[in-house]
């Protein structure tokens, strides 16, 4: 849908943030209650959208790890829009 808005949160280090899950049983039950309904997207959808801003995967779990919204504009300038690595010789 056009009217989905993904949960923005900040970093540690106070930078824009938004909140990707790996699986259903992940999703802390506060993330729950701030944003009850949930989209599946690929990965690459999500890099090419984010501007200025990065994404923490799983937070609040064991499983958690961030990538500050330079790592993504480093992820989708290497990649074309086919997941194929860009500049990568035959």
């Amino acid at each position: 849908t056009n009217n989905a808005t993904p949960l923005l949160s900040h970093s540690a280090a106070g930078q824009p943030v938004i909140a990707l899950f790996t699986h259903l049983a992940r999703i802390p039950g506060t993330y729950i209650d701030a944003a009850p309904y949930g989209v599946q997207v690929l990965g690459a959808t999500i890099v090419r959208s984010l501007i200025d801003t990065g994404f923490v995967i799983n937070p609040g779990h064991e499983l958690s790890f961030e990538i500050d919204a330079e790592g993504v504009k480093t992820i989708r300038e290497g990649f074309n829009p086919d997941g194929t690595l860009k500049n990568q010789q035959a």
